[in-house]
């Protein structure tokens, strides 16, 4: 009963012959609102996307692994708009759960005030993303042995802050986060909007200056018992490389596995779009050592053609393959190229063999016709400049010399 989502009305509205080009909807996952109790009796919001696939199907009695997305601001919100972001994730067999915790926007001034009037950033946010994820996994829709989280900025923040407060995700993903509340405070105080910001999230300053300190995942990184990997600008001057530095060398010295990769090129946000795209293969690619699954990054692949992979799988893996993983004893199991790929975990094994080269065949054709219909547009655009060439073109005079 409640408004159209944006991917129904793309369904509904496209004609026949553009459903052929775009997507298909089997691919597209779409946001379910989920309320859930957070642990002082009130209740938080979140989107939950399920996995789905049209040629993949889960195993009998297995359930899906999860990946509990933190939004930044931290008093901004998450929204339903198309992310490709959490369409990588759906399509290779994860769940994803965008948490809106307490202080987000979107859901009246009461709830956005929660954060605030109680200081309780580092505090409400975690308890809700791991309410979140325990309220899904107790419901039966994902394996509570298999939860993972990650965040940016300072919805890194809050993923770092859940590892050294409970036990509840088994891995993890840092882009750029903000480790130490005490720099972001000081840095604050050079920008005028955000200068008494943190005053409101956390306590006043410099009066409560220990609970800056009690509350940085930084000052915390010895209680973080999960596996982490580290995505991290070298030009970032708030999320500092020295801050991803030490909580890498903190759960390396826990015996956990962990990564550190540094991109020369990226500050404090990612914008080149190869880093993007290797940050979200590594991030699959590490929970893949994690858990002891072989993923498959492009759907390109036949995961029953014996372990060939095509021009782009055999591209993605040499560059995550790279990758250094400290204390990979603890990891499950390293995949290898001998091995069968599968779009998440066995969760994502079961297929139906026909069906995948129907669907590959039916892809090739597609991308066939948008090869020459882009030909074919090509070439009238270049005649209709030859032509409006010719008919501005002006004549020569002839000019006669006395």
């Amino acid at each position: 009963g409640g408004p159209t989502h944006m991917l129904e009305q793309i369904y509904s509205t496209a004609t026949p012959k553009a459903s052929k080009l775009i997507a298909k909807k089997q691919y597209l996952s779409a946001p379910e609102l989920l309320t859930f109790p957070t642990g002082d009796g009130e209740t938080a919001h979140g989107f939950l996307y399920k996995p789905t696939h049209p040629i993949y199907s889960p195993c009998r009695g297995e359930k899906p692994p999860l990946l509990v997305k933190s939004h930044g601001g931290p008093t901004t919100s998450t929204g339903t708009v198309w992310r490709m972001d959490i369409q990588y994730w759906t399509s290779r067999g994860f769940a994803v759960l965008d948490v809106d915790y307490r202080g987000s926007s979107g859901y009246g001034r009461d709830y956005r005030l929660k954060l605030t009037d109680k200081a309780g950033w580092g505090v409400l946010d975690v308890d809700d993303v791991c309410k979140g994820a325990q309220h899904l996994a107790k419901k039966g829709i994902v394996d509570p042995n298999r939860v993972c989280i990650d965040g940016q900025s300072a919805g890194g923040t809050t993923c770092l802050a859940a590892l050294t407060q409970s036990n509840v995700f088994k891995a993890s993903c840092s882009r750029y986060c903000i480790g130490d509340l005490t720099t972001l405070r000081t840095m604050n105080s050079s920008h005028k909007f955000e200068h008494r910001y943190l005053d409101r999230l956390v306590g006043q300053w410099p009066e409560q200056q220990n609970v800056y300190v009690e509350r940085s995942p930084v000052s915390r990184v010895a209680q973080m018992k999960s596996a982490v990997l580290f995505l991290q600008g070298a030009t970032d001057p708030i999320a500092t490389p020295a801050q991803a530095e030490a909580m890498h060398d903190a759960v390396k010295a826990n015996g956990y596995p962990t990564s550190l990769l540094t991109f020369n090129d990226e500050g404090h946000g990612f914008k080149n779009h190869a880093n993007i795209e290797h940050g979200h293969n590594a991030e699959l690619y590490f929970y893949g050592r994690v858990f002891g699954f072989n993923p498959v990054f492009s759907d390109t692949t036949d995961p029953d053609n014996g372990g060939e992979y095509g021009a782009e799988e055999k591209r993605v893996r040499a560059s995550v393959e790279a990758m250094p993983i400290q204390n990979e004893h603890a990891c499950k199991g390293k995949p290898s190229a001998g091995s069968t790929p599968s779009l998440g975990f066995s969760y994502m094994g079961s297929k139906l063999r026909e069906g995948w080269e129907a669907g590959q065949a039916s892809n090739r054709a597609t991308y066939k016709k948008i090869d020459n219909m882009q030909a074919a547009a090509t070439a009238k655009l270049e005649a209709a400049r030859a032509v409006y060439a010719e008919a501005t073109k002006k004549p020569k005079k002839n000019i006669k010399l006395t």
